[in-house]
């Protein structure tokens, strides 16, 4: 036989009260709450199970569970839930003795203020809410407009990274950096679209997004995953089909300089032949995440080869975006000729 129990002290609170209306940032609910057995008034400890029937409400409509773009989870994901600047409520309410608590994590889609409650089932088929003449406590979270990302306010920094080479390779590597011009956003982390994968069978081709031969000069860009600073083999290290190449032109580079930004690497490099037989480019875009879960998304574009630029690509503030076909290679022109070794320059 289920035990009885009864609920004499419940109530909600919070520290964050003020979120980005992006669907992905959190702010946490707090949930107090103390039972009894109403046979011989003890205290009794709810279950996970119990715990887990608990539900946020509106605070004026505590018959279902909350909604219209407010979400909830017990799930804390990545993002920050501060606002930049911000400083905490102390909306946390009083904790008395043998209570127990529930956290979840409240989103929303929506820029609007909305005061919250909680309810839970007990085993008699009473429902208790924050809304009542025993318990009464909201927490009052306000949406605010996200941020979206576009070309005004981030930067595209090139440096000129490093070069070097001998005999027949000789290379040249710019980094670019992509960062938020607010300096309280910075990013976090980014879904590519469009790029030779991790398991490539041509190992320093991993990771590129276009490539071009002019004479015996190969020009490869790339885009990383964020993360920190690593060394990378980068160039033509094997054939098409995994066999090394009888000409390797690799080398090791260093990229995500900045762990804070998007790094891409345009490398110039020479070499005797090519493992390809055409010029190449992928329709590569990416999605940009600050560390508050806003968004923008950008196309990658290649000027002359030699240069890195990005521009907007359509979508919302909440990251929706057209389908589209960047996983298919584009060939560019016709066959590539082959370059002499007489045309390879003795420095970088």
């Amino acid at each position: 036989m289920s035990i009885k129990w009864e609920v004499t002290y419940f109530t909600i609170g919070a520290t964050d009260l003020t979120l980005f209306a992006n669907g992905r940032m959190q702010v946490a609910a707090n949930i107090l709450i103390k039972a009894v057995n109403p046979a011989d008034n003890k205290p009794y400890t709810l279950t996970a199970s119990d715990l887990g029937k608990i539900e946020l409400v509106d605070y004026y409509n505590t018959g279902t569970k909350l909604g219209g773009g407010w979400t909830y989870t017990a799930t804390e994901n990545e993002f920050a839930h501060s606002m930049p600047g911000s400083k905490s409520s102390p909306n946390e309410g009083h904790e008395p003795l043998n209570n127990q608590a529930k956290k979840y994590w409240v989103s929303t889609t929506k820029i609007e203020s909305k005061s919250i409650g909680a309810r839970i089932p007990q085993p008699n088929g009473r429902w208790i809410n924050t809304h009542s003449d025993d318990f009464d406590s909201h927490i009052n979270l306000r949406g605010t407009q996200p941020v979206h990302y576009n070309t005004d306010n981030t930067n595209l920094k090139r440096d000129d990274t490093a070069n070097g080479g001998s005999g027949f390779v000789i290379w040249d590597q710019d980094n670019y950096y992509l960062t938020s011009k607010n300096n309280n956003h910075a990013f976090k982390k980014a879904e590519l679209h469009g790029y030779r994968n991790e398991n490539y069978k041509i190992e320093g081709m991993r990771w590129s997004i276009g490539y071009w031969r002019d004479g015996v000069t190969n020009y490869i860009h790339y885009f990383w995953e964020m993360g920190t600073q690593k060394r990378v083999k980068a160039g033509l290290t094997h054939y098409e089909d995994g066999r090394p190449f009888e000409w390797p032109a690799a080398v090791d580079i260093t990229v995500r300089e900045n762990r804070q930004a998007l790094c891409f690497t345009r490398l110039r490099i020479t070499s005797l032949l090519s493992p390809y037989s055409n010029n190449w480019v992928f329709n590569s875009w990416f999605r940009i995440f600050d560390i508050y879960g806003n968004t923008g998304d950008f196309s990658v574009n290649h000027n002359e080869r030699n240069l890195i630029s990005i521009k907007n690509r359509g979508t919302s503030a909440l990251g929706e975006s057209e389908p589209n076909c960047e996983d298919e290679v584009v060939h560019l022109g016709e066959k590539i000729p082959e370059g002499d070794a007489s045309d390879i320059p003795e420095s970088a």
